[in-house]
């Protein structure tokens, strides 16, 4: 049971990574899905909020940035705003290993963390 929650962690940690990639790089692709965005967004311990007149608000310690909610796919606009806050937040693509290993490592009460032990197959 153990090394199967563990093999969904690894696996759930390389998708946010794709996902942080798709955000940062330029010429990514055009059609990223609003649900990956807002997951790694929700991992990243950021407060994901829509509001009437469908508007999203990102906050994160003191950080806030309000869009337009994507339909389904995120758009370029989005997309920046989205790679901005991250950015500012410290949550970039040549740190999001160490980044993501740390918001799973705060979630265990003792600091270690569902990623520990997780072995690559």
């Amino acid at each position: 049971m153990m090394r199967a929650i563990q093999k969904r962690i690894a696996f759930r940690l390389k998708g946010h990574k794709s996902t942080m990639n798709s955000i940062f790089m330029a010429d990514s692709e055009p059609d990223l899905p609003w649900y990956k965005v807002k997951d790694l967004l929700e991992i990243c311990k950021v407060n994901v909020r829509s509001y009437p007149g469908n508007g999203t608000c990102l906050r994160q310690d003191g950080l806030r940035t309000e869009f337009q909610t994507p339909d389904d796919k995120v758009l370029a606009p989005t997309k920046r705003a989205i790679r901005d806050f991250l950015g500012e937040a410290g949550a970039k693509p040549a740190s999001i290993d160490s980044y993501l290993k740390k918001v799973w490592q705060s979630l265990s009460p003792d600091g270690s963390g569902p990623t520990q032990n997780v072995e690559r197959s």
